[in-house]
């Protein structure tokens, strides 16, 4: 939780955040605004398989843990990839 790398992490997911809600509101008051249907990008669609959002309440005990509609490859390796590698 302390960690300098997971503070950095929190801190670019807030930026974004803020970004993101600035330019929708700035958008909205200019009457230019439509709701987007977000759908992952191709190179991160495999991620959520075991990462996505459909557990948004965390009932479930499972690797649902997207914080957003981000993208992993920001933060995170491709860890299906390194596995294949490691398999082989």
């Amino acid at each position: 939780m302390d960690s300098k790398s997971k503070k950095d992490r929190c801190a670019k997911v807030a930026g974004e955040v803020v970004y993101q809600v600035v330019s929708h509101l700035n958008d909205y008051f200019d009457g230019k605004w439509t709701p987007t249907k977000w759908s992952p990008k191709p190179e991160i669609a495999h991620c959520w398989g075991c990462h996505g959002s459909d557990d948004m309440f965390y009932e479930k005990v499972s690797l649902n843990s997207q914080q957003g509609h981000m993208d992993c490859l920001m933060c995170h390796q491709d860890h299906t990839k390194k596995d294949k590698q490691t398999k082989k």
